[in-house]
């Protein structure tokens, strides 16, 4: 099994044997039992102004603006190909907009790459979850604690002071956060033998270890059982209320109505309705285009219709 994944897997493994030593030694083998809390966040204020994209002859988006502000869940709903994504990719900096502006804090984060975008503080999941092979939970978790502090290479390599400072920082708040999302009973086992709604509370876990000032999911709730769906939920609730920028991509729309403070709609590349629970909900052409809800018609006894 040590040679299974070639040189790298013999480095891998050597690697693991001499950190477990090292922090046997230390008396560091198992961090702390992490509570389960949500420390006050620092959320800023998210702004799209005028975004427009277009992939040759095709106008994902046209002349979209959204404001997400601290403290509050800001749902983007909308059919199959209205845009959604497209508009976290331009704000994650995967796609270049045609036109308009990102803004985080009053600051333009346009143009930037997607690793400079995380760095300023914008984190995101993805529909289809990323976890990498041969990793534990809690070394994927902690992955995404390094794009906020990190140790030198040479550091990492060496072992230095400075590596085992990052690295106890960043394993007692993986621990955190895997409390969060349920996870922390199944920090050691392989990351990507978890079942596919595991997989997306790891991304959340991922994703909050970096403490982002917004955070964006991307139908997170796809593949989640009632339990899953219930951690989520709960988890959420308690992000807005510590202060997170929460932006939420869902096509669960009673979950969307009992999270979303503000909610937008997009339909063809375009914002077609944009209000709060009630007003979404009661929108006549957000049930007739998106929820395929179309009012009866009452027809008089000796009508011809």
């Amino acid at each position: 099994m040590v040679f299974a994944g070639g040189i790298s897997g013999v480095g891998i493994w050597l690697l693991r044997r001499l950190d477990s030593a090292a922090r046997a030694r230390v008396g560091a083998e198992e961090a702390p039992e992490a509570a389960a809390v949500v420390e006050p966040l620092d959320g800023e204020e998210l702004v799209v102004d005028g975004i427009s994209k277009a992939f040759g002859g095709n106008q994902a988006l046209k002349d979209v603006s959204l404001v997400a502000e601290p403290g509050q869940v800001t749902a983007l709903i909308g059919p199959n190909g209205s845009g959604k994504t497209t508009l976290l990719n331009m704000i994650s900096g995967f796609y270049k907009a045609d036109s308009g502006e990102v803004r985080l804090g009053g600051d333009s984060i346009q143009g930037k790459n997607p690793a400079d975008v995380a760095r300023a503080g914008i984190s995101r999941t993805f529909q289809t979850p990323n976890v990498p092979e041969k990793l534990t939970v809690l070394e994927v978790v902690e992955s995404g604690y390094y794009a906020a502090e990190k140790a030198s290479i040479l550091s990492s390599v060496l072992r230095l002071p400075k590596y085992w400072r990052v690295k106890r920082a960043a394993t007692a708040e993986a621990d955190r956060v895997l409390s969060l999302v349920g996870l922390d009973a199944q920090r050691h086992e392989l990351a990507d033998s978890l079942p596919l709604g595991n997989r997306r509370l790891l991304e959340v876990a991922r994703c909050l270890v970096s403490s982002p000032r917004v955070l964006l999911l991307d139908e997170v709730a796809s593949g989640l059982d009632e339990d899953e769906l219930e951690v989520l939920e709960r988890l959420i609730v308690r992000l807005r209320d510590a202060g997170q920028t929460v932006v939420l991509v869902e096509h669960n729309f009673q979950l969307v109505l009992r999270l979303a403070d503000d909610i937008y709609v997009l339909a063809q590349g375009q914002v077609m309705a944009h209000g709060d629970s009630h007003e979404i909900e009661h929108n006549e052409r957000v049930r007739a285009e998106y929820l395929g809800i179309h009012q009866e018609i009452e027809v008089e006894e000796g009508s011809d219709v």
